[in-house]
């Protein structure tokens, strides 16, 4: 009988233990469902801030990859040719730098549409991807202008900074020509009377006439050139210089020589012509010319310092006569001043600390225009 009890509380407590689990069974599934949903909201906010993110950077990139490579001119003549793809095109240009991504570029186009035509394109580094390719698109290979200046040599002066040069090379270069195609223009022949008196083994200073010219985007450096040579030579022909040159006792190339000199010595009409009978004067009397922008050329081709008695076939200072060849592309004024030089037997010039030039006939005259009136020039 005393067993009964104990067996009574055993069953009572295990039955009470059942109803308590029972009771609270629905406040556990409700907190386990809370913590999933809670879990569940985390991770699909995560996930929709970084599509949002994501978007946003992308279109922060891609606003940005429609900008231009670069805000200074900088040119180039960029072909499209037949059969090319968009993703190829697009590669070329990103590889010569005229666009910021070759994948913004596609992405441009496939929302825009449109079909690049081949052609010969003059492109720049200030313009924009859609600038571009609207370019490719319509077809229009645009003419641009490139323009040469009296007074430049051919090649770059070694001694200035690439920024202030204005040789022709340099001008073919920021025109988008490559250093291929420009040393192939100026290693070509041309056909051309303004050549006839030129030495075979000559180069082409002094012949890429100074003037602004208008060319076809698919125009290549040598067609520029030629356009040069014939502006040159119908100048020439207008003012019959080759004739005025003759009575002179120069030939062509040699006036053209002649005249670089005196365009890199001055570039007043009055003083060219002036200048000129100077030197006319100094070659008849077998004397150096005596001009510091032939040493200073040659200074310029051997990167050296320019000094009176350079080493150089170019320095009038210590050699007699005409140099081998022009220093610089003269302006037709000064071909005319050596053609028709001023009256007057001068035989020596300074150009003074005002910007004058003072001539004089004796040695004696020409000391003391130099005391006089260059004092800071001449020390």
């Amino acid at each position: 009988m005393p067993e009964r009890p104990a067996l009574f509380w055993k069953i009572f407590w295990r039955v009470t233990d059942m109803n308590m689990e029972i009771s609270e069974a629905p406040d556990k599934l409700q907190v386990k469902s809370g913590a999933k949903f809670k879990i569940l909201f985390i991770v699909v906010t995560a996930v929709v801030l970084l599509i949002v993110g994501a978007l946003v950077s992308m279109m922060i990139w891609y606003n940005v990859a429609l900008k231009s490579v670069s805000r200074e001119a900088n040119a180039t003549a960029y072909t499209v040719n037949d059969g090319q793809t968009v993703r190829q095109i697009a590669m070329n240009l990103q590889a010569d730098h005229l666009i910021r991504s070759g994948l913004a570029f596609r992405v441009y186009m496939r929302l825009h549409g449109g079909a690049i035509k081949a052609g010969t394109y003059h492109l720049d580094q200030k313009m924009s991807l859609p600038t571009i390719a609207g370019i490719l698109v319509s077809g229009k290979q645009s003419n641009y202008d490139i323009t040469f200046y009296p007074g430049a040599t051919i090649s770059p002066v070694k001694t200035t900074d690439e920024a202030e040069r204005l040789d022709a090379t340099t001008m073919l270069k920021r025109a988008g020509f490559s250093d291929q195609e420009i040393k192939d223009a100026l290693d070509a022949n041309y056909d051309s009377p303004l050549f006839a008196s030129r030495p075979k083994t000559a180069s082409l200073e002094g012949y890429v006439y100074g003037d602004t010219y208008q060319v076809d985007s698919s125009a290549s450096a040598k067609t520029v050139l030629q356009t040069t040579f014939n502006t040159f030579w119908q100048k020439i022909s207008e003012k019959n210089l080759v004739e005025g040159l003759k009575k002179r006792g120069f030939n062509l190339y040699q006036g053209i020589t002649l005249a670089s000199i005196v365009q890199a010595e001055a570039s007043n009409p009055d003083d060219q012509r002036q200048i000129a009978q100077v030197f006319e004067l100094r070659l008849k009397k077998k004397m150096p010319l005596g001009s510091d922008v032939t040493f200073i050329y040659a200074a310029g081709q051997l990167g050296v310092k320019a000094t009176p008695d350079l080493k150089s076939p170019y320095n009038t200072r210590i050699h007699t006569g005409l140099p081998p060849g022009p220093i610089n592309t003269p302006g037709i004024g000064a071909l005319e001043a050596v053609a028709a030089p001023a009256k007057g037997d001068y035989l020596y010039f300074v150009a003074g600390d005002n910007g004058k030039i003072y001539y004089a006939k004796t040695i004696e005259q020409h000391e003391t225009n130099i005391k006089k009136y260059c004092a800071k020039l001449c020390s």
